[in-house]
């Protein structure tokens, strides 16, 4: 999954969008926030602080799944490596662990 600086998904591929059962086109745009369980939004934002600060350590969290439920993932961010029209983008590798 790649992530824009404005926290938004600009790719992902299928595998993912299967994981979480939704249409991977559905996905480009949207906020990464959406993807997990309200209870975790608040931890996410922290994440992402962290991670804007240079912290690359996997995270254990949730996603969101299209019945309703959540799967246990684990996220290994990347980094920066590309640019688009001046934004960072951010690579993500999503395990599923369930």
């Amino acid at each position: 999954m790649r992530i824009a600086a404005d926290r938004k998904i600009v790719f992902a591929n299928e595998k993912f969008a299967q994981m979480i059962g939704q249409p991977r086109e559905s996905l480009f745009g949207s906020l990464t926030v959406d993807l997990v369980p309200h209870e975790l939004r608040g931890l996410l934002e922290a994440d992402f602080e962290e991670l804007e600060q240079g912290d690359l350590r996997a995270r254990l969290t949730s996603l969101r799944v299209h019945n309703g439920g959540a799967i246990p993932v684990l996220v290994l961010p990347m980094i920066e490596f590309e640019s688009i029209g001046g934004d960072d983008i951010r690579f993500d590798v999503v395990i599923d662990l369930g």
